[in-house]
């Protein structure tokens, strides 16, 4: 995979995860606390600045009272529209070129 596609998954993995803790409606510091964290950790997790274990997502979707199974059905979900989104716009592109003649 390279990294463009990477990146990409990871900022939409994040985005899921900070989701869900909003959606808790629960604040990082309470968060950290139970997660057993401090709030600097819990926010360079959320940023992408330092990873989380299989472990710590576990603790996380539990805080937040969504299933490790719920969490990874959003996180497909979200995957799959930004697939499907991309698939169009490159489709677009190659209409739009072969408008032009440019393919």
């Amino acid at each position: 995979m390279d990294k463009k596609t990477h990146f990409k998954r990871n900022k939409i993995f994040l985005e899921v995860l900070k989701s869900m803790r909003n959606g808790a409606m629960i604040t990082q510091k309470e968060m950290a606390s139970r997660l057993g964290v401090t709030q600097s950790y819990l926010s360079k997790i959320e940023r992408g600045e330092r990873g989380i274990s299989v472990l710590e997502l576990m603790d996380y979707c539990e805080a937040t009272g969504v299933s490790l199974t719920e969490f990874s059905a959003r996180l497909e979900s979200r995957l799959s529209f930004e697939y499907t989104r991309d698939k169009e716009r490159y489709n677009l592109f190659i209409k739009i070129l072969s408008f032009f003649h440019l393919s």
